[in-house]
């Protein structure tokens, strides 16, 4: 039952993933369409008109000989600008979504053509929510290509985290492609990974780099907050991936809930995601707290969960914490997170590469013992317990069973010995492998051969291929070790209820084959004297 309801779990989660790319997609095919082109200084002399019942703010500077030629850049949340100079409209940016009211936030980089000098500049900023709200822009002019570079380095410290945590996480989905493979357990691997990479999608929200990347504010804006909302949930499957005994069935359904009622009144158009996400950090953030205190308890009973889930999950915390008391931005709000999850990530990493070894150790001496359980030593052919596994396997309605026997083996062990019994042994099986493909020694003298036909005529065939080959073998060696293999065979006929009916008759063949050998031997012995 346990199973069943975290299959369910997955079920879900892999649904809203589904749905959240598709969204995506779409919302990418929606191209918001805005004059951008990517050639410093800070122009902090705009003047300022206000609206705040509108939340509009007008900003206008004289286009100097440092604008003209330039491009002026600035950033905004949730915002529609629209730019222009006295003498021509400059920059359009934020088409109406399809859903929801905000056009998401962008780095506005609009060029002053140099004819411009001297006109009035006038940017107009309209933000679609009071909290976003703000009255004075921070606006840079110069060189496109120096903007871009700078905005970069600044940048650059969350880049390489981000380029970190990302390729550890590619790196432990693809462990689980390889364990998979080898029909090892690795889903811890996997949704580790996923939570790697979605938290790097998450904390790339607003950095001018994912912008580079997609050039599309609103496929932005729902990357951003569909990767924060399964968050929480690839933690809890992660966690219930290090042991199946760890249930989180609570935390799971309330971190669902908090989406449902998220995304359920964004696509009615009641609330956009900018103004639930402090409900949504609110509800996860209790989730967390009862998840960790779940955990704890958890761990005294089964010692396995690790403590290092606990910090990742406590530096979770703190950042809703941090969110909800000083609403800072994204890459304030990702700070501890982001190292909680390097801490977990070299620790995990660790751990997860250890495990995966003494899983693979413990898969080959698994598979040796099983090659040692189905094989049988002296002539390398299956055994008696790899005869009814595949038997299991095989379709009876198209079956025919070969039943085998050595002739003169005890003779041969009494005269000569076991070796040249063995020998005698092994000099048949050879020539059964030749003859037939599927070999099975199932006693001391006595093989079966599984057959895929029901055809008299090869079967036929192949007994004389055998006796050919025995002839041949017979001239090759000591007279002595004269070799003789009886053999019968039968096919399903209806009414078969299992391969034992077939074999019966088949047996039955094999003595009275066994029969007229040794009459023959015994005349051909006559005839000599």
């Amino acid at each position: 039952m346990k199973n069943t309801r975290y299959s369910v779990r997955k079920v879900i989660f892999w649904c809203m993933c589904a749905a959240f790319l598709a969204v995506l997609i779409v919302s990418g095919i929606y191209e918001q369409h805005h004059s951008i082109k990517y050639q410093y200084r800070v122009v902090d002399d705009f003047s300022y008109q206000t609206l705040k019942e509108d939340q509009t703010v007008t900003a206008s500077h004289t286009v100097t000989e440092e604008m003209a030629g330039k491009t002026v850049v600035f950033h905004t949340f949730d915002s529609y600008v629209d730019a222009k100079t006295d003498s021509r409209f400059l920059y359009h940016f934020g088409e109406k979504p399809l859903v929801g009211n905000s056009p998401g936030s962008y780095y506005h980089f609009i060029e002053i053509p140099e004819d411009t000098l001297g006109e009035k500049l006038t940017i107009r900023i309209k933000t679609v929510y009071p909290h976003k709200y703000s009255d004075t822009y921070q606006f840079m002019a110069g060189n496109t290509w120096d903007l871009v570079v700078s905005f970069l380095n600044k940048e650059m410290p969350n880049l390489i985290t981000n380029l970190f945590i990302l390729i550890f996480g590619v790196i432990m989905c693809s462990l689980y492609v390889v364990q998979r493979r080898m029909d090892l357990h690795g889903e811890k691997n996997l949704y580790f990974g996923l939570m790697s990479i979605v938290f790097v999608l998450w904390s790339n929200g607003s950095l001018f780099a994912e912008q580079l990347i997609f050039r599309n504010a609103v496929m932005q804006y729902y990357l951003n907050y569909f990767s924060l909302f399964l968050l929480l949930m690839i933690v809890i499957l992660y966690i219930e991936s290090i042991d199946d005994k760890i249930q989180c069935k609570f935390e799971f359904a309330m971190a669902a809930a908090a989406v449902v009622i998220c995304v359920t009144l964004h696509f009615l158009g009641i609330k956009d995601f900018t103004e639930t996400v402090w409900l949504f950090s609110i509800l996860i953030g209790i989730d967390t707290v009862i998840l960790i205190i779940h955990i704890i308890i958890q761990q005294k009973k089964y010692h396995t969960i690790g403590n290092t889930v606990l910090v990742l999950l406590i530096f979770g915390v703190l950042n809703v914490i941090d969110y909800v008391l000083r609403s800072t931005h994204v890459e304030r709000y990702t700070m501890f997170t982001k190292i909680g999850l390097i801490i977990y990530v070299f620790i995990s990493g660790y751990l997860g590469i250890r495990d995966m070894l003494n899983e693979l150790v413990l898969a080959k001496e698994s598979a040796l013992l099983k090659k040692i359980a189905y094989l049988d030593n002296l002539t390398k052919q299956k055994n008696r317990y790899a005869l009814e596994h595949d038997l299991k396997e095989m379709e009876l309605s198209s079956l025919s069973i070969v039943s085998l026997d050595l002739n003169n083996l005890k003779t041969c062990n009494d005269t000569f010995g076991h070796t040249m019994g063995d020998r005698y042994i092994k000099g048949a099986a050879d020539i059964l492998d030749s003859v037939y493909q599927n070999v099975y020694r199932v006693g001391g003298d006595e093989f079966i051969a599984l057959v895929s036909t029901r055809s008299k005529e090869v079967l036929l065939e192949k007994k004389k291929e055998m006796h050919k080959k025995i002839a041949e073998y017979n001239e090759k060696e000591n007279a002595a070790l004269f070799l003789q293999i009886a053999s019968g065979y039968s096919s399903y006929q209806e009414g078969d209820a299992s391969y034992e009916d077939i074999l019966k008759r088949a047996d039955k063949e094999m003595y009275r084959d066994k029969k007229q050998l040794k009459e023959k031997k015994k005349n051909d012995r006559d005839g000599e004297e």
